[in-house]
């Protein structure tokens, strides 16, 4: 009994202590972390004399008054994107000028030795919704945006796209069921 008790333990807090803990949307805090800095960063290195603010539910602004980025590290999502086995990312920011909604910045972040640097800005007004079998799945609007019936949910579609040498590739589209 004693020898089975043993391995049992060992291999228990070797699972534990090998893994992250991860939280909401899969996400480790460690790398959640690490996207909010680089999208931080990012942000600041667009316009000059931004501060920064922190929400209560964490969502972070980046503005002058005028202009702002908003950042909200729950929509950070995380999955196989390029062809190497290294877990990547994804960060939309939103950029608003006044109240206004201008556009949305998605910036794909590829890690490479062990960190995550950005290999690409996608300005779109797209939501990412997924990244599963190095697919991204996106919800965007079948109408302009400035048709009145723009964010309609008949007016909306999952896309799907892979990333292939930096690119984005449309892969096919699906109406929402």
């Amino acid at each position: 009994m004693k020898r089975a008790f043993f391995p049992a333990i060992l291999i228990f807090l070797t699972v534990v202590s090998c893994s992250e803990n991860k939280n909401k949307g899969g996400v480790s805090p460690r790398t959640r972390k690490e996207l909010t800095d680089i999208a931080t960063k990012y942000a600041k290195d667009q316009f000059e004399n931004l501060k920064k603010t922190v929400d209560d539910d964490g969502t972070i602004r980046i503005g002058n008054g005028q202009i702002s980025y908003t950042i909200d590290p729950s929509q950070m999502i995380t999955g196989l994107i390029n062809e190497d086995s290294s877990e990547d990312a994804i960060i939309s920011i939103r950029f608003f000028n006044g109240r206004f909604l201008e556009r949305i910045e998605h910036l794909f972040l590829m890690k490479t030795n062990g960190k995550f640097e950005i290999s690409r800005v996608d300005v779109n007004l797209m939501k990412i919704i997924e990244i599963r079998d190095r697919i991204i799945y996106a919800q965007v609007s079948k109408v302009a945006p400035d048709s009145p019936t723009y964010g309609c949910p008949v007016c909306m579609e999952i896309v799907r796209y892979r990333y292939r040498d930096g690119n984005l590739v449309l892969e096919e589209s699906n109406p929402i069921k």
